[in-house]
């Protein structure tokens, strides 16, 4: 999983935008937004599914 700060993210407009382009770069990725502590988690099921190998 990957952790970001993302900083001006200030209402669920901006944080729908930043999942949308996530997900449009890594259309398998999981994406969360925590928008009052300004972070961004991608977790990528390729990543973790070769983690687990």
């Amino acid at each position: 999983m990957y952790t970001l700060k993302v900083e001006g993210m200030t209402c669920q407009g901006c944080a729908r935008s930043v999942e949308r382009v996530v997900g449009a770069l890594k259309p398998c990725a999981a994406v969360s937004v925590a928008l009052e502590e300004g972070l961004v988690s991608i977790e990528d099921s390729i990543a973790r599914d070769a983690a687990a190998e």
